[in-house]
């Protein structure tokens, strides 16, 4: 063996843990300089007629929410606020934070705004559960954020099951909130008939990142081959390289080629086309408190096979069928592969009345005009609780 390898890999161990010091030390140095600035927090007159000011705690604080600093998630919620209520630091009429992409020093945004009689409006997305994250780190996740949860004024839940397993995990709440579903922009998704691809395709999109679900798609779509022959499956979203290269063995195996198309991640403006080539969104997520995923395939006039844990079936209502299982906080107990491909195929036959609820029922209770008026209002009523 030459050494050129060897001298390779020993720089780069050289230089794995120097650049790891030099990332603490750049993210140190930034979040002494959000704690710094955060007492810069004020409140400034009410702007009579004029947009709300609101500083968004984001993972890139102070600075104004961009698609470049979001990427996705729950942290798209800064920039569609944005748009209406434009992000403004240090002075501002209230403070937002979305648990699931906030900034690391919140807790001094949170604590200088409370000085100051600025309202702080919290977006709640669950907790910290062991069977996704592990017991400690799931212990340690959850002490910091029900510290964040207990200093906001108002808490917005994304799901009676967010409300649920926050107070479980973080601790009762007495102050006020509410249950504000995920929403959504039904005109961007929107049914687009003539993009459907023919037979029976099923989709599956999102991130695959835990190790259960795509194998557990794949289960469930061998068992629909045996009842819909011309059955297709679209697997779309992020996945790690580990999973996907056992999910191309099994398709290899199988001899799926022709039958199963593998999408890779995909970008929002590119979602209603792709949501549009299926009939059916198979969802197999165990405990998903608010899963907006679900909420787009609705608009495209998708009904929903799904595992009816969490807030899923808060979301689908008669728009799919929902396959129960066990609660448990420990490990992720999924639905039977044999369950949720007969919930496929009784939907698959009566596609089209189930489209129909799809996209009535993701109209009539998750387009975000009217979840962007009730953030106007809540924020409102605080800031005039906070002037009084």
């Amino acid at each position: 063996m030459s050494s050129a390898p060897r001298n390779k890999n020993w720089l780069r161990r050289l230089l794995s843990p120097l650049g790891r010091q030099l990332w603490q030390w750049r993210c140190a140095r930034q979040n002494r300089a959000v704690r710094k600035s955060a007492k810069q927090i004020r409140r400034g007159p009410t702007p009579r007629g004029g947009a709300l000011r609101v500083a968004y705690v984001h993972p890139r604080f102070p600075l104004a929410p961009q698609m470049a600093h979001i990427g996705g998630g729950g942290a798209v919620k800064y920039l569609w606020l944005a748009e209406r209520f434009p992000h403004s630091f240090p002075e501002c009429d209230a403070v937002y934070a979305v648990s699931s992409a906030h900034h690391p020093q919140t807790a001094a945004v949170f604590a200088a705004a409370r000085q100051r009689g600025i309202p702080i409006i919290w977006n709640q997305d669950g907790a910290f559960f062991p069977h996704s994250y592990g017991a400690a780190e799931a212990q340690a996740g959850n002490r910091a954020m029900g510290e964040l949860f207990h200093m906001a004024d108002y808490v917005l839940y994304q799901s009676e099951f967010a409300r649920s397993s926050s107070h479980l995990f973080l601790g009762e709440r007495e102050e006020p909130g509410e249950v504000l579903y995920n929403a959504i922009d039904t005109n961007f998704y929107r049914p687009l008939p003539e993009r459907r691809d023919p037979g029976h395709v099923l989709l599956a999109a999102g991130s695959h990142d835990d190790a259960y679900r795509l194998p557990l798609v794949l289960d469930v779509f061998q068992i629909v081959r045996r009842q819909i022959p011309d059955a297709r499956l679209l697997l779309a979203g992020r996945m790690a390289p580990a999973v996907l290269t056992a999910a191309q063995r099994r398709i290899e195996q199988e001899q799926w080629q022709s039958c199963v198309e593998w999408l890779g991640p995909y970008t929002p403006n590119a979602t209603p086309f792709l949501f549009n080539r299926a009939h059916l969104f198979l969802h197999v997520k165990y405990s998903d408190v608010c899963p907006s995923v679900v909420l787009e395939a609705m608009a495209c006039g998708l009904p929903v096979a799904f595992s009816a844990t969490g807030g899923t079936p808060e979301l689908v209502g008669e728009a799919g069928i929902g396959v129960p299982s066990e609660q448990d906080w420990e490990c992720p107990r999924p639905p039977a592969a044999a369950a949720l491909a007969n919930a496929v195929v009784r939907i698959m036959g009566a596609r089209e009345e189930y489209s129909r609820l799809a996209r009535q029922r993701a109209v009539s209770l998750f387009d975000i005009q009217p979840w962007l008026a009730r953030h106007e209002a809540v924020m409102r009523e605080w800031m005039e609780r906070r002037r009084s």
